[in-house]
């Protein structure tokens, strides 16, 4: 077995031996989000029948090579029932079988089916947030990058940041820290490491960006990345708004699998959807 190959093994493993009960909710339904040229696997959850609700664009972490709708099931089901949203999930293409541009290129498919369907979905499309963590994080990041370049930012409410790894160029601390994750992911640092869809820390502007919340945790090796993410878009007039975690590492599987240890976290991203989506936050 391939080194990567136990990488996922083993998160998937450490999911499951967490043990968190999943969220009971009125549907999730596994479907394909079709594009020119191919198609990617995608789960929709949904809180009631109810039509015209709000929705979450959620993109998994797990290294890019790791991780998938299986092992962050538990934290769809949690937002969409705290958040009362439906929540999209997308199986985008993993490295190394699928170097970068798949994770990005199948990440943007499923939100740009998401908001040509929406209609068929029944979901507001005009309250849409997305959510990403780790790798995630980044690939959420880009997108709303690429939003931002063809003018259409306002089409995302929020964009919610958990320990996003911003920077994969030599040097950064996601790279001095999983450098093994980023040379499965690209095809090439050197040429790919300062893209600004691989490393949107190291875009050329950011005003003009969703409004942002950034979760960081306290012992996380590319905590840095965030903090820095977060003067940057604050610099450049985006509503940005930062929670670090305290006495917590990357939070991985625990967040995968809405673990209670992460409730506060969380709870937090929830209040900062609610709030978005036009409601109280649960704070309040």
């Amino acid at each position: 077995m391939e080194e990567y190959e136990e990488v996922r093994e083993s998160i998937a493993n450490d999911v499951k031996k967490l043990g968190v009960q999943p969220e009971e909710l009125f549907s999730v339904e596994d479907t394909d989000a079709t594009y020119e040229g191919g198609r990617v696997s995608v789960r929709v959850y949904r809180p009631s029948p109810e039509d015209n609700i709000p929705v979450v664009y959620y993109i998994h972490g797990g290294g890019w090579i790791a991780g998938s709708i299986e092992t962050h099931d538990n934290i769809c089901r949690y937002l969409t029932k705290k958040a009362h949203c439906a929540v999209v999930s997308v199986d985008y293409r993993r490295p190394p079988e699928h170097k970068y541009p798949a994770a990005f290129d199948d990440s943007w498919a499923a939100f740009e089916w998401i908001r040509q369907q929406a209609w068929q979905l029944r979901f507001d499309v005009k309250r849409l947030a997305l959510v990403g963590d780790s790798a995630g994080g980044n690939l959420v990041a880009a997108i709303c990058l690429r939003l931002k370049d063809e003018r259409r930012a306002d089409a995302v409410l929020l964009q919610v940041l958990v320990n996003p790894a911003l920077d994969l160029s030599r040097g950064s601390s996601t790279y001095r820290n999983y450098r093994a994750f980023v040379d499965w992911y690209l095809n090439s640092v050197a040429i790919e490491g300062r893209d600004r869809f691989v490393s949107p820390l190291l875009a050329p502007g950011h005003r003009g960006l969703p409004d942002t919340f950034i979760v960081t945790s306290e012992e996380d090796k590319i905590r840095d990345e965030g903090e820095q993410y977060y003067r940057k878009l604050g610099a450049a007039g985006v509503k940005t708004s930062l929670y670090e975690m305290p006495g917590i590492g990357h939070l991985g599987v625990l967040w995968a699998a809405a673990h209670p240890e992460v409730n506060l976290a969380m709870a937090r991203v929830v209040g900062s959807l609610k709030e978005a989506f036009g409601g109280q936050t649960i704070l309040d």
